[in-house]
């Protein structure tokens, strides 16, 4: 080979091991962003890095298979007055409270 064919399988080299790297910081960067201090913690559990970055890699799979569903901003319609009852039996209560000194 020429050294101009040697010199282009170097640059391609260098090249994929530049992007790989930079891929594998991202996804480090990407789990320590959705853990936070989970990351840091399962580090200290695991043996290794790659180990501890699967595991979590992994409760990303399950958790996307999960059906969640945001709840209701408010209280259903059937539920409000006993809801109302009770937070006004506690402010009665509050108020007796205050007026007998304790």
């Amino acid at each position: 080979m020429s050294t101009m064919m040697w010199l282009a399988v170097a640059v391609a080299v260098v090249l994929a091991l530049a992007v790989g790297y930079v891929l594998l910081r991202q996804r480090r960067q990407g789990l320590r962003g959705r853990f936070g201090p989970g990351y840091e913690h399962s580090l200290t559990e695991r043996e290794d890095r790659a180990e501890a970055e699967h595991e979590l890699r992994s409760r990303e799979k399950r958790f996307a298979t999960l059906d969640i569903t945001p709840l209701a901003p408010r209280l259903p319609a059937d539920l409000r007055p006993a809801v109302g009852h009770a937070a006004g039996a506690v402010r009665r209560r509050a108020r007796s409270r205050r007026h007998r000194g304790r």
